[in-house]
């Protein structure tokens, strides 16, 4: 038998050629959009499973809107995850966390630790008041915020391309009186050459791995291209990743990469928002054939027709 594997990023194609049998497995580039569609289709099996992967925020340290801190802290604050988990279907699992609870290595410490220090059951209202400290308030009444004659408006750079994401999460912003625009990136490398650059407000990073040590090898690549931390102390937090790494004790080694986690988070420079789940599509004819492990975006073939 032959197996043809077809790398396409077009969320149409893909699910037009589900639809019509000429894809027999797809699992990227499926939203929570094409789920009724594909749901709908006698001659699919559709599953989704959470996964290891996460969205975040990465902020441009030389933005001059996001140079406040307060202004940093506000727009962490203004995620809420809660909404994007019940509005997509239960598909983007809130994050508060750069590793995700399906991961390998996956600390609670850390994740209460950034709950207590970058969210709020007022979230909203202490964002707002933020903002206002930083000077940022509608003075024109015409819902959005401004600040010397200037709205708040930014660009996100994405490459990921859920568009449920994106449009909940510019709902979320606007309700707030800030505006959002998306930059649409095409691929991963396109989006880690944008960060070298000064051409940039905000990107929006998906690092997905099941273990600890891989994900967030992932965070540093892009902590160090955004130059979120000074040259001599990103280099003192990657010996310390190199430290847990090569660490035996777990619990020693869950201290340092928490460590690790708080710098790279930094003052809000870097905010988890969702882990999204992973959409699996096959062809009912080869179902039976293929073992898909839960525990990793991963798809084995066996026996297939």
């Amino acid at each position: 038998d032959t197996v043809v594997i077809r790398f396409m990023t077009d969320n149409f194609a893909i699910v037009q050629g589900l639809l019509a049998g000429e894809i027999d497995i797809a699992n990227s580039y499926l939203t929570v959009e094409n789920l009724p569609e594909l749901n709908a289709a006698d001659n699919l099996v559709v599953t989704v499973a959470k996964n290891a992967g996460i969205y975040s925020f990465i902020i441009n340290p030389d933005n001059e809107i996001f140079a406040d801190e307060n202004v940093r802290k506000a727009l962490a604050l203004l995620i809420d995850r809660d909404m994007l988990y019940e509005q997509s279907e239960e598909t983007l699992s809130p994050a508060y966390n750069l590793v995700s609870d399906f991961s390998i290595g996956y600390s609670e410490a850390f994740t209460e630790w950034y709950k207590e220090n970058f969210t709020s059951e007022n979230g909203k209202e202490e964002a707002l008041a933020l903002l206002a400290e930083a000077g940022w308030t509608d003075s024109d009444g015409d819902g959005l915020l401004d600040k010397d004659g200037q709205i708040f408006e930014f660009t996100l750079s994405e490459f990921s391309h859920d568009n449920m994401l994106l449009n909940l999460l510019q709902i979320q912003l606007m309700e707030a009186g800030i505006m959002m625009n998306i930059e649409p990136l095409t691929t991963s490398t396109d989006f880690r050459r944008m960060l070298s650059t000064d051409d940039w407000d905000v990107g929006l990073a998906s690092n997905s791995f099941a273990e600890i040590s891989s994900i967030l090898s992932g965070h540093l690549e892009q902590v160090e291209l955004a130059g979120l931390l000074p040259e001599e102390e990103f280099e003192e937090v990657y010996a310390l990743f190199e430290k847990a790494q090569s660490c035996l004790d777990s619990e020693e080694a869950e201290g340092y990469y928490n460590e690790v986690l708080k710098a790279v988070v930094g003052d809000a420079y870097y905010i988890p928002i969702s882990t999204p789940a992973i959409i699996v599509v096959y062809n009912k004819d080869i179902y039976d054939g293929v073992y898909y492990r839960e525990d990793a975006t991963k798809i084995w073939l066996n026996d297939c027709k």
